[in-house]
């Protein structure tokens, strides 16, 4: 008896907390960039459709862009931010060109002609200010 009462619990609990998270607001915002000059890349584009529609199935409202410039991307971040701040999940997918360089995780947008490593940081976004900003928003700050 106090199995069966111990599985009802645990099933009441399980249901209690599916019907929490389906309840939760959800954001994402997609991009992909696959025309990168005269070489395009197939899968970037492919992959983000498929993931903005995996999304929108898991209840997720998609803001979903490809083939981004510099300004658009600053621009898509800068509004995902404000935006997505009183949402309790929040997701970035990105599919393109990447780079690291001094320690530093860079998104390479469409336009971005960069020839020496020090200029990355001016023609590419840097990731970890995305987070950051996201974190802060998050908090009220």
């Amino acid at each position: 008896m106090m199995r069966l009462a111990f599985s009802c619990l645990a099933l009441l609990s399980l249901c209690w907390n599916l019907a929490a998270h389906a309840a939760e607001q959800r954001i994402a915002l997609v991009i992909g960039n696959s025309a990168y000059g005269s070489k395009t890349l197939h899968n970037p584009a492919n992959d983000a459709r498929a993931m903005a529609a995996t999304l929108r199935k898991l209840g997720f409202e998609v803001i979903q862009r490809e083939n981004t410039r510099l300004s658009d991307m600053l621009n898509i971040f800068g509004d995902f931010v404000t935006r997505s701040q009183h949402y309790p999940v929040r997701l970035v997918y990105y599919a393109g060109h990447g780079v690291q360089t001094k320690g530093r995780n860079y998104l390479i947008p469409v336009d971005a002609d960069i020839r020496f490593d020090d200029e990355v940081r001016y023609k590419a976004v840097d990731i970890g200010e995305l987070l950051d900003r996201l974190a802060e928003r998050r908090n009220g700050l």
